[in-house]
């Protein structure tokens, strides 16, 4: 999901600087051309260093989260990040592995990449053309003029979805690099209130990274967890019911044109989760997660207090997206998807 909203990102600029320099209206069959003029741009991207801001707002609470960033095309990574509530974290891509650490436990997750090197960090189209027209379709965009960013000339650009429009984002403001279209600001807002915000600062671009950045020694006595060990698994309805040591439930009651897609089981810990997703006009935009219940599990954020089937549960919804959660017998249900509040309630009510 996060490198479809960056694709999603560096096409929207593209999509508003050709639309403000030559005044054309840009359709489906401009896609591709749009895509190279956007590889093209990118490509002048090697490398970059910067420190990343990030602040989240819960009701009247605000978490920051400040990660420092080391990116090399065309697969090396390093990120540290400081995480509220989870002190130091880690990741590091060599191009062929990669590390989670996390300092507060002393844990490391390795990804391995199984000789095969990770896609390219910078400068991949393939998904840019389907970025453009999806942007077309689903959002109004306007372009509220220039400023700076991190030093850098950008375009501010104003996003605001259309109305039954399945779009990933709701409102937004993006301060984008004129140059290179990496988005060097992000504003996401609900009702007209900012609830997320995102800022590059200390951003250089082509500087010299020295190899070892992108090499992570694992810490004496760390655990090592792999992380192919922890892949979902695809299994029938009937073979996850028999493969947990919860009950799992499943809806008596789905709206017509709801159909099962696919079941899957995670391995979590010392537990397991079952996620079963459902299609919607064709899309996967109903998801139910279930797992045994875990008293130390952290509270739904800035949600309204409901009762499911005599259960006492939490119910958010944001930018035509609705979840929610509750204990039943046992087990943690979580119903959530673009679907309207109502609907998500039924579905939830109907869990047998």
């Amino acid at each position: 999901m996060m490198r479809k909203r960056m694709c999603l990102l560096f096409a929207l600029l593209l999509m508003i600087t050709t639309l403000t320099i030559s005044g054309c209206k840009i359709g489906q069959d401009s896609a591709k051309d749009i895509a190279t003029k956007i590889k093209e741009a990118n490509s002048k991207i090697k490398s970059f260093t910067a420190t990343v801001e990030s602040t989240v707002s819960f009701g009247n609470e605000s978490q920051k989260m400040v990660m420092k960033q080391w990116v090399k095309s065309p697969n090396l990574m390093r990120m540290e990040i400081e995480v509220p509530g989870m002190g130091q974290m880690l990741f590091v891509s060599d191009g062929k592995k990669a590390w989670s650490y996390e300092k507060r436990t002393n844990t490391v997750t390795v990804f391995d990449f199984k000789g095969e090197e990770t896609p390219e960090i910078l400068g991949n189209s393939d998904d840019f053309a389907k970025a453009i027209t999806e942007f077309i379709a689903e959002n109004d965009i306007e372009v509220m003029g220039a400023q700076k960013v991190a030093g850098r000339d950008c375009y501010e650009i104003k996003l605001n979805p259309k109305e039954g429009s399945d779009a990933i984002f709701g409102k937004m403001k993006m301060w984008m690099d004129k140059e290179t279209f990496m988005p060097l600001k992000i504003d996401i807002y609900e009702d007209e209130e900012l609830i997320a915000s995102t800022i590059y600062k200390d951003l250089k671009y082509n500087v010299d990274i020295p190899q070892d950045t992108f090499r992570f020694k694992i810490p004496a006595g760390a655990k090592v967890i792999n992380a192919d060990d922890f892949m979902p698994k695809d299994m029938t309805l009937e073979e996850a019911k028999k493969s947990v040591d919860f009950t799992l439930y499943t809806p008596a009651d789905l709206p017509k044109g709801i159909k099962l897609g696919n079941v899957q089981k995670i391995d979590i810990g010392g537990g397991a989760m079952i996620n079963i997703s459902y299609l919607v006009d064709g899309e996967e935009n109903l998801h139910i997660t279930q797992m045994k219940k875990d008293p130390n599990a952290p509270p739904m954020p800035d949600a309204e207090e409901i009762k499911i089937n005599g259960n006492d549960g939490k119910i958010v919804s944001m930018n035509e997206f609705t979840a929610v959660q509750w204990e039943q017998n046992g087990t943690t249900i979580i119903v959530e998807g673009a679907l309207d509040k109502e609907t998500i309630l039924r579905i939830a009510k109907s869990m047998k």
